[in-house]
């Protein structure tokens, strides 16, 4: 464990992630009242969760434009039903497939962060440490 980091910081983190960032948001709104600036890693944990929650945000709202779209067509109606049906069905104690993905994840960035240690996640990470770095 990194003993550099506080546990509060650790726990602000995991609230962060199982809020989607809006407990995030709010802390980042008391740091600035009280005049403060939250850790690096704190930042990090709150951007990053605010920006996965985001974009899965906008996936969600391309994919049911495209279901819409494809569930017009015809021959593709039956075959998009399929898919939003594989997709969308619970499999694991009431969870979709898509569900128990983004459960996993949030597990794993909630872990690393009360372990004290940066999650990866391709992609999002590098783009919010750059942007923290800076």
């Amino acid at each position: 464990m990194n003993s550099q980091i506080s546990t509060g910081d650790r726990i602000i983190s995991v609230l962060t992630y199982f809020t989607g960032g809006s407990a995030g948001f709010i802390f980042l709104i008391v740091f600035l009242i009280l005049k403060k600036m939250p850790s690096k890693f704190l930042l990090f944990n709150i951007y990053q969760s605010i920006f996965i929650s985001f974009g899965l945000f906008i996936l969600s709202i391309l994919y049911n434009l495209a279901m819409d779209l494809f569930i017009r067509i015809p021959f593709i109606k039956i075959l998009a039903n399929y898919i939003n049906l594989a997709i969308s069905a619970p499999v694991f104690y009431g969870l979709s497939i898509a569900g128990l993905i983004l459960f996993i994840v949030y597990l794993y960035m909630s872990v690393f962060s009360l372990m004290g240690r940066y999650a990866y996640v391709p992609w999002v990470s590098k783009i919010i440490l750059y942007q923290i770095d800076r």
